[in-house]
């Protein structure tokens, strides 16, 4: 990896790996978040699986199409990403949607190839991302 490594770049490897990632893997990585986004009933991880789209759909395109001569899949992870987040619905924003789910599914497969035309390896998080941290939520008014 070369020096000119911004944070947000770093961030945005992490935040596509944990795209590219098995539903295994993201389902242990899935941290405590506030009800910044939904109230949580069975859709438990609801409120952290959004943070990081969110993070994701505010990063991962700008930090990265540079880096490849046809951004074709980077843009569309990035609407794929979007389109999820019109919808807080409960059937996508869970742990067991991760691995059932066919819009997940499709991300984790656009995810891994992005992963493959940047050239990189697969950098998950060591533990789970501070929502607050990569979002911001101050200002954010939810959908209640």
């Amino acid at each position: 990896m070369d020096s000119g490594w911004t944070k947000s770049r770093l961030l945005s490897w992490r935040l596509l790996s944990f795209l590219a990632a098995d539903p295994n893997e993201q389902a242990k990585l899935i941290g405590e978040c506030p009800a910044w986004f939904v109230r949580e009933r069975t859709d438990v991880g609801a409120n952290y699986l959004i943070g990081v789209a969110l993070a994701a759909s505010h990063l991962v395109l700008s930090d990265f199409r540079e880096q490849v001569d046809d951004e074709s899949l980077l843009v569309d992870l990035d609407s794929r990403v979007r389109s999820m987040l019109e919808d807080f619905g409960a059937e996508v924003w869970n742990s067991e949607s991760l691995a059932t789910n066919a819009e997940w599914q499709a991300c984790r497969r656009i995810a891994r190839e992005c992963i493959g035309q940047l050239s990189l390896l697969p950098a998950l998080p060591h533990a789970p991302f501070l929502i607050c941290d990569i979002v911001d939520v101050e200002d954010y008014g939810g959908p209640f």
